[in-house]
């Protein structure tokens, strides 16, 4: 393409080119935070963005799909855990080294398979380690982002996400043993 040797807004006096986008004045933009007053001052419900962290995951590619799936599995079992009639154990609560108390909950009628199989994961899977508990609890149980587990400490986030993913692998080996051990 050859040059004409004219600048960008010569050209567009001549409408060689489209004019500039105008740029969006500061207070002509409306922030989250301007919205959620104005449906508040309306009385409508706020709406929420909330991020699912597992999902984000899986869209920025940081997990693979396998591990992806055992996490989802590990979801369902943990919300039937949630669901149920739950009281919080004193055995199993311990500060995990975020600072976060890491307390498991432990359903009056604990006979279910989604109770036994989410406490194999944690205790004997997972061997209760703080941060992969946590990681598991957190992410893959109640879809909170790594950033949000880990107050917004980027070192620490990035310690919860190496966590999440050996434990991840962890369930997908112990899965894999259980099912050739059933098979033979």
């Amino acid at each position: 393409m050859k040059r004409s040797g004219l600048s960008n807004r010569e050209r567009r006096k001549l409408g060689k080119l489209s004019p500039a986008k105008p740029r969006r004045d500061a207070a002509v933009r409306a922030t989250a935070a301007d919205r959620a007053k104005a449906a508040s001052a309306r009385g409508e419900p706020a709406a929420e963005t909330v991020r699912d962290g597992l999902a984000w995951l899986l869209k920025k590619r940081r997990i693979r799909a396998d591990q992806h799936r055992e996490a989802m599995r590990f979801r369902l079992g943990f919300q039937q855990v949630k669901a149920g009639a739950a009281i919080p154990s004193s055995a199993n609560i311990g500060t995990g080294s975020g600072g976060m108390v890491s307390g498991r909950l432990l359903p009056v009628e604990a006979g279910t398979a989604a109770v036994l199989e989410v406490e194999t994961i944690l205790t004997h899977v997972l061997k209760d380690q703080p941060d992969m508990v946590t990681a598991m609890e957190g992410v893959a149980g109640h879809g909170y982002t790594l950033r949000q587990l880990a107050m917004n400490d980027q070192m620490r986030s990035v310690e919860l996400e190496i966590a999440l993913y050996i434990a991840l692998d962890l369930v997908i080996e112990w899965r894999r043993e259980k099912s050739l051990g059933a098979a033979a």
